[in-house]
């Protein structure tokens, strides 16, 4: 096999004449049986049916993927032949009927582009009766649904389209005759093989730069958790790059005849063919799955796609990821050898003769140009360690841009050929990768590309587990090595000046860490452990520890990165599912952390865990939660944890606080002392000084024997919060959240008090249903306005069951889970809840409380993809902690609601 561990059907494609030519001779037998020239629009569709229903059984049945295209393309070559000649005059035999792209090559997928060029004489030499013939041609096949794209040009206004742009030259080179003059056609084909209409050298470079524009829309990964298997780095289109910059330098048919040319090896082309065929397969099941020319893998298509291809659940892996795997393996070597073939065609073709500056690194290294390569052809299989020598330099000379083809060819050599064990364990390989990981340019010169080249994999086993490793969930959409990478770039790019305005405490705090390597271990090992079963973070931590030891590290380095792997999550859980204005949540997770030391190392991993997980996940609010964990946790801990500040004294410095900022507006502090007069001590030790000036000024400003509703736009967060001040009722709750649900918004956070009077002081931080800030005022002001009209009435909105949820997580199995523990200060009950999610889910459990007789204190809303993890802090009406048979009616009532 020339790829490792793909799956049976790569192999079973390539060498299975006789099932083969069967599948062809079927095509011809239904042709000839159902195609005559009586034949009508009906007859047609028919045949086409018959001709997908076929290729469809063909394809359960494992025959050869290739035969299948090359059976549809044949197919519709004898549709278009009879429509061809129902609707021929005497003199459309001078017209040319051709196929170009992907129809030219033959690779007809089932809902695959029918790409079309009528070749006509001159514009001047055609009749009207052969335009009218024409015209009826292209409509008999827009009757029959069939996707065409064509033109109709004459070989003049075609070489002008060819040589004005790259993509019509291109599809040109893959043309062929279906019908209709053959000199026509011939001609055609002479005048794009000269060699004034894109010579070698410009065709190259217009498709190489077409490919980097490509690959920048797709973020330069190929592991994007749905991706586009004909166009995403790595796919399909890269293959045929390299197909179509070759075919037009050498002027062969194909890859293989590139064995010939001396520009690919044997195992090379096999390699290429492997991967062609399994996308080509795994593209065939995607538009049977999704009925259309679907080329994107969504979530909604991947698991029907798996069980089409064959693919099983294993232990630790679902059907889905072992398919996913598979497909990065395959993207993976597509890649590497796109890359190395690419730059080989630059070098030693293009730029043949070109003098480039040859400057001697070492006795095995030396700088060509602008890249690094090796001076002997056998470097590597001597000597391995070489393989990370490579990337230091690649790091220390900022001169050096890449890797010469021939020395990328030997490290794919090598990758397979040496004594891994040995390379491995080399005491000079381990000290290699930790002055990559110490050096400042190590992540972008020299990392990313150990990790693009295989040479990570290579030297870290434990790594190699987690290549093309995808998790089923709409949170994470990145597989875990591509994820990891993003994390350490994160970590790296903290320190660098243009981090200050997007993340200013991590540049800040960046400044702060004495070991920079220890903190890109955290993130390498953070996720080592997925896919293994149990729990990741502890297995991670384990294989930190043996790396950590092996490598030289002293116990307390080992120490540091051991715990960043272990408790990589604690704070980002802590911010958002803990209510980090309790004094006593503080002083628990202070005392996890141990120092302000840990703490910055922990807050930097946090964040560039966030920002690696998903493009929507890191918003200002999610900023704000950290940075005020952060900063509450660095006060506790230079203060010292057997210092804690008595209860008194933080309701009193918070009121002291609030009173200089109101007092700002105009107010004085007897007016401000009579509002809070019958305010508890609770809400001045879980709200920030911020929130409580602010609706304190509402409160100043209104009737407080009445309903008042205030909504805030926070420039920091960028979230909007809703002030709720209203008498108290046991339906509060429920009418306020099913209202922000009728507005399709979504709440991130809630905060409820009561006062002495019997009024709810209600804080509710919401965003868009998606995540985003809430950029229209009258958006905000709309709510703001329901909200007054129905609480004032005190209307509730009736609940007729929840919504479904979004057709995308039809295929994902999340099973609701409550579990009851009690709060750090002992005084609350805490409902953690894991469901999947769906609209008007807060609405749904606001009924809950009602029926239960449940008060809701606050509200910490997680939301993981399809998935959310939901923490309440409740307390029965008497403000007492619920009983055990008081959890479980409630678990009842809240399981009937959601199930």
């Amino acid at each position: 096999m020339a790829i490792d561990n793909l799956i049976p059907e790569i192999s079973s494609d390539s060498n299975n004449t006789t099932v083969s030519n069967s599948v062809l001779t079927k095509i011809e037998e239904l042709a000839y049986e159902r195609l005559s020239s009586s034949s009508t629009v009906t007859d047609f569709k028919q045949y086409l049916n018959a001709t997908s229903q076929m290729l469809d059984s063909a394809f359960d049945q494992k025959h050869p993927v290739e035969d299948l295209l090359n059976g549809r393309a044949l197919a519709v070559d004898l549709l278009l032949i009879e429509i061809w000649e129902q609707c021929s005059h005497s003199e459309q035999d001078k017209c040319a009927l051709i196929a170009v792209g992907g129809f030219g090559r033959s690779e007809l997928h089932p809902y695959s582009d029918i790409d079309l060029l009528i070749l006509t004489p001159k514009e001047d030499d055609l009749t009207q009766e052969v335009k009218d013939s024409l015209s009826d041609f292209i409509t008999h096949l827009w009757d029959l649904g069939l996707d065409i794209g064509h033109s109709v040009r004459d070989l003049d206004a075609c070489m002008d389209m060819a040589k004005s742009d790259v993509t019509v030259m291109t599809n040109l080179l893959e043309s062929r005759l279906i019908a209709g003059r053959v000199e026509l056609f011939d001609e055609l084909s002479v005048a794009i093989e000269k060699d004034d209409v894109w010579p070698s050298d410009e065709f190259f470079t217009a498709k190489y730069q077409e490919q980097r524009n490509r690959h920048e829309k797709f973020k330069k990964t190929s592991y994007a958790l749905e991706p586009n298997i004909k166009k995403s780095p790595g796919a399909l289109r890269d293959i045929q790059l390299v197909d179509w910059v070759t075919k037009r330098h050498f002027k062969v048919d194909g890859l293989k005849d590139l064995i010939e040319e001396n520009f690919v090896t044997g195992h090379e082309y096999q390699t290429l063919h492997e991967s062609e065929l399994y996308l080509w397969r795994l593209r065939f099941a995607l538009h049977q799955v999704a009925g259309r020319g679907e080329d994107r893998l969504l979530f909604d298509h991947q698991k029907p796609v798996a069980e089409k291809m064959g693919y099983r659940d294993s232990t630790h892996m679902a059907d889905v990821e072992h398919l996913m795997q598979d497909y990065y393996k395959v993207v993976r070597t597509i890649r590497e050898l796109n890359d190395m073939l690419l730059q080989h065609f630059s070098e030693t073709i293009l730029a043949k003769g070109e003098d480039s500056a040859i400057v001697p690194i070492d006795e095995n290294f030396q700088r060509h140009g602008i890249q690094i390569e090796a001076r002997s052809d056998d470097l590597f299989l001597k000597d391995p360690v070489k393989l990370l020598q490579l990337f230091l330099y690649m790091a220390e000379d900022k001169e050096i841009r890449g890797i010469r083809a021939p020395t990328l060819r030997q490290i794919f050599i090598a990758r397979k050929e040496i004594d891994l064990s040995a390379f491995q364990n080399n005491p000079e390989s381990k000290k290699l990768f930790l002055d990559i990981l110490k050096h400042p340019n190590g992540m972008t010169r020299a990392f990313t590309y150990m990790k693009r080249y295989g040479v990570l994999r290579t030297y870290l086993p434990t790594y190699a587990r987690i290549v093309g490793q995808m998790q089923f969930d709409l949170f994470h959409i990145y597989t875990v090595d591509e994820h990891t990478l993003f994390v350490m770039n994160n970590i790296d790019s903290f320190s660098k000046e243009e981090s200050k305005e997007q993340f200013p405490l991590c540049h800040e705090v960046m400044s702060q860490i004495p070991q920079r390597e220890l903190l890109l271990l955290g993130g390498l090992f953070h996720d080592i452990g997925k896919g293994q079963g149990g729990d990741h973070s502890e297995i991670g931590a384990v294989e930190a520890r043996k790396f950590c030891k092996s490598h030289g590290l002293n116990k307390k380095e080992t120490d540091l990165v051991v715990w960043l792997v272990a408790d990589h999550l604690i704070m980002s859980m802590t911010a958002q599912r803990k209510d980090i204005t309790d004094p006593e949540v503080i002083h628990q997770f202070a005392s996890r952390v141990g120092s302000v030391e840990c703490l910055n190392y922990i807050y930097l991993l946090t964040v560039a865990d966030i920002c690696a997980t998903s493009h929507s996940l890191w918003n200002n609010w999610k900023d704000t939660l950290l940075s005020d964990l952060y900063k509450l946790t660095s006060n506790a801990l230079e203060r010292g944890l057997e210092n804690p500040l008595e209860t008194d004294e933080i309701i009193n410095e918070v009121k002291r606080e609030a009173i200089d900022h109101i007092a700002q507006k105009g107010y004085e502090t007897d007016q401000i002392e009579t509002i809070w007069h019958d305010f508890k001590d609770d809400y001045f030790i879980r709200n920030p000084v911020k929130r409580i000036s602010w609706q304190t000024r509402q409160l100043l400003k209104n009737d407080t024997n009445s309903t008042i509703v205030s909504v805030y736009h926070d420039r920091q967060t960028m979230a909007t919060e809703v002030f709720v001040y209203m008498p108290k009722h046991e339906r509060y709750f429920t009418q306020i959240t099913s209202l922000i649900h009728k507005k399709n918004l979504s709440i991130q956070d809630a905060s409820l008090h009561s006062t002495e009077a019997g009024f709810i002081l209600g804080s509710f931080v919401i965003l868009e249903s998606d995540g985003s800030a809430i950029s229209d005022h009258r958006r905000a002001q709309s709510l703001k306005h329901l909200l007054a009209k129905k609480l004032k009435r005190n209307e509730l909105e009736d609940s007729e069951g929840l919504q479904k949820p979004h057709h995308r997580y039809q295929h994902f199995n999340v099973p609701t889970e409550i579990t009851f523990d009690i709060s750090e200060n002992g005084r609350r009950t805490l409902v953690e809840l894991s469901t999947l999610d769906r609209p008007g889910l807060l609405a749904e459990i606001g009924f809950a409380f009602l029926e239960c007789e449940v008060e809701l204190h606050s509200a910490k809303v997680v939301t993981l993809g399809e998935k959310v993890e939901d923490v309440f802090s409740v307390t029965n009406l008497d403000e007492s902690l619920l009983s055990g048979q008081q959890q479980l009616n409630l678990k009842m009532a809240m399981l009937d609601r959601l199930e």
